[in-house]
Order: structure tokens, then C-alpha cells, then sequence
């Protein structure tokens, strides 16, 4: 994630304020990944991700049976709170380097951090790393020896969609996150 972190630290240093915490952005990240990662979310991503990447999967993964169980494996990983996207070691590099002292941190800000965030998920460069890690960690190690090529398959179709899909959603739902689970201002 290399890469990931020094596009992200660039991107990011642009919104870094006086008024967002290192503490603040920190919570707003691992509280997204926890939501992330939560049975209802990853219910909701399946429901988002399903129609659009079976479409896409050659019939011998059969998407429709197997997507769920998988993109749920995926996500774990994916948006782990300590780890993941929205980990904050990734979301608030910027932020932490700088000493800021206010309580709250602005809605505007909350919205525009997650907002910057997910828009890197479009980035070729950013999947492309983001499919590597997933490869090199043994990911597909989980799902047996006679799974690994039908998992490194579904890996190399499911990876880029969803986080093509993600970056291009609306993103209403910020600013009640920003507002319901870190109480902006």
C-alpha cells in the first residue's frame, strides 16, 4: 500500500484543516470501517455489487452462488478498521502529522474526507495495488488449495468493479454518517 499511502497523503493534505483532530479523523475512520464491515452493510454492498459483477463473471465461477460468501470474505479484509480503506493510518496520515486542538470536527469536513477517500477507488494504479496486496496475502488461501485459481479469477473481476461502483455511488449517505455516528457540527 505504498502507493496507495503517498497518492493519499498528497490527495488528502489539500483538505487537512486546523479544525479536524488527528482523534477526530481517526474515529471517522475506524467508525467507517466498522460500519463497513458490519452484517448490514455487507448485506447492502451485495445487493449494490451482485447484479452488476454476475453480469460481468464468466459462468464457470458461479457468481450467483458464490458471490455473497465471497465479497463478504473480500470486505473483511478490504475495509478493516485497523487495516483497511478507511483505516486511519491511510484515511488521517495528513491530519495526524499536524497538531489540531478543536473539540468537533466540521460536517463539511467529515463529508469532503470521505467523499476525497472513496473517490480513489477509481484509480487503476489504486486497484491494481489494492489486487496485489489481496494476491500476496494469501487471501485465497482461505477457500483451499483446489479454490485458488477460481478465487484469484473472481479476485481480478470483483476487485475493480466494486471499487469502480463505490467510487461512482452517490454519496448521500456521508453526510448522515458524518452527522449520526460522529456528531459533526
Amino acid at each position: 500500500f505504498n502507493m496507495l499511502k503517498f497518492v493519499l497523503t498528497i490527495a488528502l493534505a489539500s483538505f487537512a484543516s486546523a479544525e479536524l483532530t488527528c482523534e477526530d479523523c481517526s474515529n471517522m475512520g475506524t467508525t467507517m470501517g466498522e460500519y463497513s464491515t458490519s452484517d448490514k452493510a455487507i448485506q447492502a454492498q451485495i445487493g449494490y455489487f451482485m447484479p452488476a459483477i454476475c453480469a460481468a463473471a464468466p459462468a464457470e465461477l458461479e457468481c450467483e452462488t458464490y458471490f455473497p460468501a465471497f465479497w463478504a470474505s473480500v470486505d473483511k479484509v478490504l475495509f478493516d478498521p485497523a487495516e483497511g480503506w478507511f483505516a486511519p493510518k491511510y484515511l488521517c496520515q495528513d491530519v495526524c502529522a499536524k497538531k489540531t486542538f478543536m473539540q468537533t470536527p466540521t460536517c463539511d469536513e467529515c463529508v469532503n474526507r470521505m467523499f476525497t477517500h472513496i473517490s480513489y477507488m477509481a484509480d487503476e494504479e489504486i486497484q491494481v495495488e489494492v489486487l496485489d496486496k489481496f494476491m500476496e496475502s494469501g487471501f485465497c488461501d482461505q477457500f483451499g488449495e483446489e479454490n485458488v485459481e477460481q478465487c484469484t479469477a473472481g479476485l481480478e473481476l470483483v476487485l475493480p468493479m466494486a471499487m469502480t461502483m463505490i467510487a461512482a455511488a452517490d454519496v448521500g449517505w456521508a453526510t448522515e454518517f458524518c452527522s449520526n455516528q460522529i456528531n459533526c457540527m
